[in-house]
């Protein structure tokens, strides 16, 4: 038996391959030691080949591993050899382990039946064949089904979304009008209404399209279809490494990486488990809402909906979130958010996310102590330091958790709101060069829109936390401690615990924000 090693980019030692080739062959990427090892039966000596890894999906090949490092091709020269994988179909299942089915898309169940609704020759406006044209559609739509959740929970009543017309084109771009005629055809106005709207507003640099499916296909269960025509299958494919590739840049992401094959997300079961128990419990989420289970009701039947968690909501979105036990593809924000970083468990409820283990243990989280506010003094040139919620509620004679609740948005909000939330007294009071800094900038700056204008403080703060997490996972990975990261708090197994709390006061005081972990 002979051997030989090839050592590969970082970025990919948490991907584990295995192929057999000829039951002579057997090639295995060990991510522990960042190399693949092959090992063939053969008493000759053998020059070993360069190795080039084939996307066979889209029969194009490419050298750049960091770029599309997924494959069940091993390409010698021009021949190339597939290999059998173990879990049968790489590229489909295997992008990587962690990410789930490459093949389903999720979105509202009315959509999958609207589009049949549009005259066949219409929809091959999108391509010739009808299915292709059925799935293109699909694939487009399932851009917005996040906006399901959003408009569940109030958090965005409009349902619009910023689609990027780059990722629209990476995704569903057979040609370079494609995304453009799947928007028209969705336009067409069936029964019940369009099934996409558009607000064609665009500014460049500054503002894509915003859309959203129409209210009427909205009000109903999100479903998983698999996509079966090969010209999808080959666009969803590529949009995922595209996006894999994009976030294999970004520091937070790469720490995601390492940390994703090693958790253990809960079952249904155990989910209804613990929603027993913290009901019993009387529990309440960071924005005070009660948990709660619905009982198959609609929001109307409770008086107080605005202050109640449904179980079965938080269900629904974490089923939406872990595609086939696996989680989404971390997105790295815009400019309007300051860079933060999207995935599976920053938009979990939080309850759910509390339930992930590795090694069945449950994580623990390392928090800020009211961060933005204490990112703020940095900023806007406060006399502050170590700004904490129990200050303030002690100050202004309120309860804590309406502090913090306030202290989620207040700095965010148009000048106007500030003043009619009750911390404006208190920093009008303690920090009123601040206050007139922050307000100064709302009011001028380069934000076009007026009504965008007082954005510019929730970028800001954005930016600066993301800088601090991004320094604090840099540090932490460096020591081979690799973190779930969600915004201004990071999760890690108990016996990293007081590393990464004195990571992460270290990091924010050199930062010049003073503020502090919880104990």
């Amino acid at each position: 038996m002979k051997t030989a090693q090839i050592n590969l980019p970082h970025q990919l030692n948490h991907i584990l391959y295995d192929f057999t080739y000829n039951d002579s062959w057997s090639i295995t990427y060990n991510y522990k030691r960042e190399k693949i090892e092959f090992e063939y039966e053969n008493s000759l000596d053998y020059e070993f080949p360069v190795i080039t890894y084939t996307n066979d999906i889209s029969n194009c090949s490419n050298t750049s591993v960091a770029l599309k490092p997924y494959s069940s091709a091993v390409s010698e020269g021009q021949n190339t050899k597939v290999y059998t994988s173990i879990s049968q179909n790489l590229a489909l299942n295997s992008l990587p382990l962690f990410f789930g089915k490459a093949d389903l898309v999720k979105i509202p169940s009315k959509v999958k039946y609207a589009i049949k609704q549009i005259p066949a020759k219409i929809l091959k406006q999108v391509h010739e064949d009808k299915d292709v044209a059925y799935e293109l559609c699909l694939m487009y739509l399932s851009q917005l089904t996040s906006t399901y959740f959003e408009l569940k929970s109030g958090t965005n009543p409009s349902g619009w979304k910023s689609l990027h017309s780059q990722y629209l084109m990476e995704l569903v771009g057979i040609d370079s009008t494609c995304y453009k005629r799947i928007r028209t055809v969705l336009e067409y106005k069936l029964e019940n209404g369009a099934i996409l709207e558009c607000d064609y507003s665009y500014c460049s640099g500054r503002k894509n399209y915003n859309y959203r499916i129409g209210k009427y296909y909205m009000d109903k269960k999100v479903h998983a279809y698999k996509v079966t025509t090969e010209i999808a299958k080959k666009r969803l494919y590529n949009y995922y490494l595209e996006a894999y590739s994009r976030a294999s840049e970004n520091i937070i992401c790469r720490n995601l990486f390492h940390l994703y094959y090693m958790l253990e997300l809960p079952t249904i079961e155990e989910i209804e488990q613990e929603a027993t128990k913290l009901i019993r419990l009387g529990y309440k989420n960071k924005k005070g809402k009660t948990l709660i289970r619905r009982n198959k009701h609609s929001n109307t039947y409770f008086s107080n909906y605005e202050k109640l968690s449904f179980v079965e909501d938080s269900i629904e979105i974490f089923n939406y979130l872990t595609n086939e036990k696996g989680v989404l593809i971390p997105i790295v924000g815009g400019h309007a958010s300051g860079g933060r970083i999207v995935d599976s468990f920053t938009l979990m409820p939080s309850w759910i996310r509390n339930m992930v283990t590795i090694k069945r243990q449950r994580l623990v989280e390392c928090d800020y102590q009211c961060l933005h506010p204490n990112i703020a003094m940095k900023i806007y040139g406060g006399n502050s330091q170590f700004i904490t919620h129990k200050q303030l509620a002690n100050h202004l004679k309120l309860d804590e958790l309406i502090v913090k609740k306030e202290h989620l948005s207040f700095f965010n909000k148009p000048i106007i709101q500030m003043m009619h939330s009750p911390l404006w007294k208190y920093y009008m009071e303690k920090e009123p060069f601040m206050l007139d800094n922050l307000v100064s900038d709302k009011l001028n700056n380069s934000i076009q829109e007026t009504k965008d204008k007082h954005k510019i403080t929730s970028r800001k703060l954005f930016s600066k936390e993301v800088s601090i997490m991004t320094k604090a996972i840099e540090k932490l990975n460096a020591e081979a401690i690799y973190v779930m990261y969600v915004y201004d708090a990071l999760y890690c197994m108990p016996k990293h615990q007081q590393r990464v709390q004195e990571v992460m006061n270290a990091v924010s005081l050199q930062e010049g924000v003073f503020t502090r972990v919880k104990l």
